[in-house]
């Protein structure tokens, strides 16, 4: 498994989401409390490419990901 974390977003709305990609493919989302999620559906040896994307209440989404590289 790959437990990702990452530090809160700040937005003048207010962030309500964070959206987890593996490889640019949506992996799953989480409310804006919780700041990690576990993969639990990789496999050995091979390389994924993590990002996270927050969003708002107001339907806005990061223009900016951070991506990680994880083997």
């Amino acid at each position: 498994q790959v437990d990702i974390g990452w530090i809160s977003a700040t937005d003048n709305v207010a962030v309500t989401i964070y959206n987890i990609y593996r490889d640019n493919v949506l992996l799953g989302s989480v409310a804006m409390n919780i700041l990690t999620f576990t993969d639990k559906t990789v496999q050995a040896n091979k390389i994924y490419t993590y990002s996270v994307e927050a969003g708002d209440a107001a339907g806005n989404k990061s223009l900016v990901r951070k991506s990680i590289l994880v083997t």
